[in-house]
């Protein structure tokens, strides 16, 4: 598993200079341990099962990092591609990470 590191932002503006955000590089290595992940569950009936149950974007994470996957929250979310299907998620969480 590879750790996933963050910096501080370099955003204009900001209050916080503390603020960490994943760099670009880092969301393309979790956005492929999402994709990994996911093929997993396809794969595994359990795992299936386990993500269909995940009601918050918190109980997915900890299955992910469960399953020996290390992956940072924004890379779940639009703009980035989708990575599940409308079929491997509650209806909750398809309607927060898939596209309309």
């Amino acid at each position: 598993m590879q750790a996933l590191w963050l910096h501080k932002a370099n955003t204009p503006g900001s209050d916080d200079p503390g603020f960490l955000q994943p760099s670009k590089r880092e969301t393309c290595m979790s956005i492929k341990e999402i994709k990994a992940f996911a093929e997993k569950a396809k794969a595994d009936p359990a795992l299936a099962e386990k993500l269909k149950t995940c009601e918050k974007v918190r109980d997915i994470l900890a299955l992910i990092k469960e399953s020996g996957f290390s992956v940072i929250e924004d890379a779940l979310y639009p703009p980035n591609e989708p990575q599940f299907s409308k079929d491997q998620l509650s209806p909750k969480m398809a309607k927060a990470l898939l596209p309309a």
